[in-house]
């Protein structure tokens, strides 16, 4: 079984016309293929819904729970920057406690695109149990194109 879920402080819907209408207009009106993938996506939301809670990510890790026989993923990009220092800590301390209860049934990744102070956004995967951590790509700010590691 597959689930999707998220936080966001002010989630929109996606398949509302409200919601179609503010996530177009992030779009600059000569970015014809990020409209294209925004339309993709859209299509995509509306086919398999998710769950999506007002709250923030420190309420939406502590409601997470690793189940037996799967892998439970966290995913975000270019968020971390929104975060004041005590919201950063909170995440990493929620990203920690996750792992630290991962099993070999019960596993955990957390897999992020983040601005690096090098330049450029790696793409980061950290495993557990173990919490091995790897760069797997590369990308832009707005994640495309992505380049892959080896």
């Amino acid at each position: 079984m597959i689930e999707r879920t998220g936080g966001d402080l002010e989630p929109i819907d996606p398949a509302t016309p409200e919601g179609r209408l503010t996530l177009t207009a992030y779009v600059w009106p000569d970015q014809a293929v990020r409209l294209a993938r925004l339309r993709g996506a859209i299509g995509l939301a509306a086919a398999i819904p998710a769950e999506v809670r007002r709250e923030s990510a420190t309420a939406t890790l502590a409601g997470t729970r690793l189940a037996d026989g799967t892998w439970t993923v966290l995913w975000h990009s270019i968020f971390r920057q929104y975060l004041d220092t005590a919201q950063r800590a909170e995440l990493a301390a929620g990203v920690a406690a996750l792992g630290a209860a991962a099993t070999a049934a019960a596993r955990f990744a957390y897999l992020y695109l983040e601005q690096s102070r090098g330049g450029g956004c790696p793409v980061t995967l950290t495993t557990w149990p173990g919490g091995h951590t790897r760069v797997i790509g590369h990308a832009p700010p707005h994640g495309l194109p992505v380049t892959w590691a080896g």
